[in-house]
Protein backbone atom coordinates (compact mmCIF):
# COMPACT_ATOMS: atom_id res chain seq x y z
CA UNK A 1 0.00 0.00 0.00
CA UNK A 2 0.93 3.53 -0.47
CA UNK A 3 0.15 6.92 0.90
CA UNK A 4 0.20 9.74 -1.65
CA UNK A 5 2.80 12.87 0.32
CA UNK A 6 2.59 15.60 -1.67
CA UNK A 7 2.63 14.25 -4.92
CA UNK A 8 5.13 11.41 -4.43
CA UNK A 9 4.53 8.10 -4.33
CA UNK A 10 5.27 7.33 -0.22
CA UNK A 11 6.43 3.69 0.70
CA UNK A 12 4.65 1.76 2.77
CA UNK A 13 2.82 2.68 6.00
CA UNK A 14 5.13 2.82 9.09
CA UNK A 15 2.46 -0.07 10.60
CA UNK A 16 2.95 -1.95 7.92
CA UNK A 17 7.02 -1.62 8.02
CA UNK A 18 6.24 -2.61 11.95
CA UNK A 19 4.08 -5.21 11.19
CA UNK A 20 6.75 -7.20 8.72
CA UNK A 21 9.54 -6.62 11.61
CA UNK A 22 7.71 -8.42 13.91
CA UNK A 23 6.56 -11.05 11.82
CA UNK A 24 10.73 -11.01 10.52
CA UNK A 25 11.44 -11.60 14.23
CA UNK A 26 9.88 -14.96 14.00
CA UNK A 27 8.85 -15.48 17.88
CA UNK A 28 11.97 -13.61 19.09
CA UNK A 29 11.56 -10.49 21.06
CA UNK A 30 11.60 -7.65 19.37
CA UNK A 31 10.61 -4.18 18.76
CA UNK A 32 10.39 -1.84 15.68
CA UNK A 33 10.50 1.59 15.96
CA UNK A 34 9.44 3.56 12.84
CA UNK A 35 10.17 7.46 12.93
CA UNK A 36 9.09 10.03 10.36
CA UNK A 37 10.21 13.72 9.96
CA UNK A 38 9.05 16.15 7.89
CA UNK A 39 9.54 19.74 7.42
CA UNK A 40 8.85 22.48 4.53
CA UNK A 41 11.53 25.04 3.65
CA UNK A 42 10.24 28.13 2.28
CA UNK A 43 12.54 31.47 0.89
CA UNK A 44 11.67 34.97 0.63
CA UNK A 45 13.06 37.42 -0.99
CA UNK A 46 11.57 41.25 -1.29
CA UNK A 47 8.21 40.07 0.04
CA UNK A 48 8.12 37.36 -2.82
CA UNK A 49 8.49 33.44 -2.27
CA UNK A 50 11.80 32.60 -4.38
CA UNK A 51 12.09 28.71 -3.37
CA UNK A 52 10.07 25.96 -1.80
CA UNK A 53 10.55 22.56 -0.76
CA UNK A 54 8.97 19.66 1.17
CA UNK A 55 11.41 17.17 2.85
CA UNK A 56 10.42 14.14 4.24
CA UNK A 57 12.76 11.08 6.22
CA UNK A 58 12.08 8.10 7.86
CA UNK A 59 13.89 5.59 9.83
CA UNK A 60 13.54 2.03 11.01
CA UNK A 61 15.37 0.87 14.84
CA UNK A 62 14.97 -2.78 15.29
CA UNK A 63 15.84 -4.24 19.07
CA UNK A 64 15.72 -7.56 18.79
CA UNK A 65 16.58 -10.06 22.23
CA UNK A 66 19.44 -12.84 21.59
CA UNK A 67 18.84 -16.47 20.85
CA UNK A 68 18.36 -17.20 24.40
CA UNK A 69 14.73 -14.85 24.31
CA UNK A 70 14.75 -11.55 26.07
CA UNK A 71 14.02 -13.38 29.15
CA UNK A 72 17.41 -15.07 29.91
CA UNK A 73 18.97 -18.07 30.19
CA UNK A 74 17.36 -19.67 33.72
CA UNK A 75 21.22 -18.60 35.34
CA UNK A 76 20.30 -15.69 34.84
CA UNK A 77 22.90 -14.07 32.98
CA UNK A 78 20.66 -12.55 30.77
CA UNK A 79 20.50 -12.16 27.27
CA UNK A 80 22.40 -10.02 24.48
CA UNK A 81 20.77 -7.50 22.62
CA UNK A 82 21.07 -5.86 18.90
CA UNK A 83 20.01 -2.64 17.88
CA UNK A 84 19.86 -1.29 14.52
CA UNK A 85 18.46 1.90 12.66
CA UNK A 86 18.74 2.67 9.12
CA UNK A 87 17.07 4.92 7.09
CA UNK A 88 15.64 4.33 3.43
CA UNK A 89 14.14 1.43 5.02
CA UNK A 90 11.24 -0.44 2.82
CA UNK A 91 9.10 -3.70 3.19
CA UNK A 92 11.47 -5.56 1.76
CA UNK A 93 14.25 -4.38 3.57
CA UNK A 94 12.85 -4.72 7.01
CA UNK A 95 13.47 -8.68 7.44
CA UNK A 96 17.32 -7.82 6.54
CA UNK A 97 16.99 -5.11 9.14
CA UNK A 98 15.63 -7.97 11.91
CA UNK A 99 17.90 -10.58 10.77
CA UNK A 100 21.22 -8.21 11.06
CA UNK A 101 20.27 -6.96 14.19
CA UNK A 102 19.25 -10.63 15.64
CA UNK A 103 22.78 -11.66 14.16
CA UNK A 104 24.23 -8.70 16.93
CA UNK A 105 22.07 -10.02 19.58
CA UNK A 106 23.56 -13.48 19.06
CA UNK A 107 26.92 -12.76 19.15
CA UNK A 108 26.45 -9.92 21.97
CA UNK A 109 27.06 -10.24 25.23
CA UNK A 110 24.61 -11.14 28.07
CA UNK A 111 22.52 -7.82 29.35
CA UNK A 112 22.82 -8.62 33.27
CA UNK A 113 19.09 -5.96 33.57
CA UNK A 114 17.80 -7.41 30.71
CA UNK A 115 13.81 -7.45 30.86
CA UNK A 116 11.17 -9.51 29.28
CA UNK A 117 9.65 -7.88 26.46
CA UNK A 118 5.80 -6.91 26.90
CA UNK A 119 3.46 -10.08 26.69
CA UNK A 120 6.55 -12.64 27.31
CA UNK A 121 7.17 -14.14 30.86
CA UNK A 122 9.04 -12.87 33.90
CA UNK A 123 12.88 -12.32 33.53
CA UNK A 124 14.73 -15.23 35.02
Amino acid sequence: MTQELAGTARAERSQELVERGIAAAGGRGCAVVVEEHSSVNLRWAMNGLTTNGLTTSRSVTVIVAGAGGSSGPADGTGVGVGVLTRQGVGADGVAALVAAAAAIADAAAPAEDAAPFVGEGPAA
